[in-house]
């Protein structure tokens, strides 16, 4: 249960990140300076990498924790595959 709430607040967390990403893009697309120019790319650049990382993320805690269920349901520790 508290794993299901952490990702909910992560959830949250990264859709106003990426909404506020998304509509600082818009608002410095509008603007004419030299300097908007620059912070466009910017927020552009991570409005496509944060969803990237966050797939990423996710991936990597599906792959290990199955890799860590496993462990457990053989009753194997870590150690005990070493033989010297």
């Amino acid at each position: 249960m508290k794993q299901k709430k952490q990702k909910r607040i992560l959830a949250w967390v990264g859709l106003i990140l990426l909404a506020g990403l998304l509509i600082a893009t818009f608002v410095l697309a509008l603007i004419d300076a030299p300097w908007a120019q620059n912070a466009f790319k910017m927020c552009l650049g991570f409005s496509i990498l944060l969803p990237v990382l966050i797939y990423v993320w996710l991936m990597l805690h599906r792959v290990l924790k199955s890799k860590d269920s496993e462990t457990d349901e053989k009753g194997d520790s870590h150690d005990s595959n070493r033989h010297f």
